[in-house]
């Protein structure tokens, strides 16, 4: 279909997911419906727990968990939707 413009009728979608899952990446990764993807937000982020005024009561495992979801998930999600792939 075409608009009034004569220009091809785009579609949009929106993709919900838990950015530091692989099975919930693997999952989005539907591009054959608009065969390429033209914008990608990879927007999740937390900024942590625990007492952020003294590092030595930081526990690693919360701080790997805040690690895994603001950088590895911006790897990961980019990996997958490579464009040049």
């Amino acid at each position: 279909e075409r608009e009034g413009s004569g220009r091809p009728r785009r579609s949009s979608s929106t993709i919900h997911g838990f950015l530091y899952s692989h099975c919930s990446i693997a999952a989005a990764v539907d591009l054959a419906r608009f065969g390429c993807l033209d914008i990608m937000v990879n927007n999740e982020g937390v900024s942590g727990t625990g007492d952020r005024d003294d590092i030595r009561k930081v526990d690693l495992g919360g701080f790997r968990r805040v690690f895994a979801i603001n950088v590895d998930s911006v790897f990961l999600v980019q990996t997958r939707f490579d464009p040049t792939r």
